[in-house]
Formats: C-alpha cells, sequence, structure tokens
C-alpha cells in the first residue's frame, strides 16, 4: 500500500493536501523537489500550522488569502493576548513584505460586490466583464424576472 502511494504521489504534477498532512511522513520521500507551495485561505491558520509544510523544502512560497475576512482560526480564549490568533500572512505583511492584491472578480454578482468593495477594499474590486453576460441558473430565472431590483439569497 506505501508504494502505491509512493508511486501515484511521485508521478503527480501537483499534490493537494490539508496544512496538517503535509506534516505526515507520507511526503517525506518528497522533500526538497517541491518547487511550489501554496498556501490557500492563508489568513484562516495559525502560524505554527501554516510552517508545517516548510519542512518539505519548497522552492518557492505564495501564500493566498485576504486579512480583511476571516482570521486565523482558535479556540482558545487567550489566543489574542498571546498573538496565537495571528497568521503567518499577517506577520509578513506587518514586517513589510510585498503583497499582490487581485482585484478582479469573476464570481459575484455586482450588487453583491459593490458592499464588501466600498467597505473594505476602497472600491479597488470590479468585476470581470463576463460577470454581465451571465444567466441566472435554471431553477430560480422565474424568481429572477420577479426580483429584477433586488438581490436574493439562497440558504444551500
Amino acid at each position: 500500500w506505501k508504494e502505491a502511494e509512493k508511486a501515484i504521489i511521485s508521478e503527480a504534477n501537483i499534490i493537494c493536501c490539508t496544512l496538517s498532512m503535509a506534516g505526515s511522513t507520507k511526503l517525506d520521500t518528497f522533500a526538497n523537489q517541491f518547487e511550489y507551495l501554496i498556501v490557500d485561505e492563508a489568513c484562516q491558520s495559525t502560524e505554527p500550522s501554516t510552517m508545517i509544510p516548510f519542512r518539505l523544502c519548497p522552492k518557492r512560497v505564495i501564500l493566498v488569502g485576504d486579512q480583511k475576512q476571516l482570521p486565523a482560526t482558535t479556540f482558545s480564549g487567550n489566543s489574542a493576548q498571546t498573538g496565537y490568533c495571528r497568521s503567518l500572512f499577517e506577520r509578513l505583511l506587518d514586517a513589510g513584505f510585498d503583497k499582490t492584491m487581485l482585484t478582479i472578480q469573476f464570481r459575484m454578482h455586482p450588487k453583491i460586490r459593490a458592499f464588501p468593495s466600498e467597505q473594505f477594499y476602497d472600491g479597488a474590486i470590479t468585476d470581470h466583464p463576463s460577470i454581465g453576460l451571465r444567466s441566472p441558473p435554471m431553477t430560480i430565472s422565474n424568481l429572477a424576472t420577479v426580483f429584477t431590483n433586488r438581490v436574493i439569497f439562497f440558504d444551500i
């Protein structure tokens, strides 16, 4: 079984796993072989958790996240006093590292995007032209014609 896992991993171009899985022995053989480490939602993980995959010695690290959205998830009552609720992403920003902000969004209706863009990003978030070309899903097309000037939220 372990040999089969090793063979599959060694042939993969991309390996996706959780931060804690990056600490498992399954990836030990591949240390120093990773070109990129990409940590998605990097602001939602604590700094020690984000450091786990660094043991694999990737050549480049990309942290993807938004420090203005959800903070690092902790369940400790004193995490704010100890700094445990801060992400590595936030530490690097505080230290003056450069960041790149993506300003074109591809998913939200413009009316939904407008509030966070103005409230948190000084109006910097804009819509990709494809947003205006989309039709509502067939399941809500009748509702969309009735409520043309309103935003409707569906709890799915």
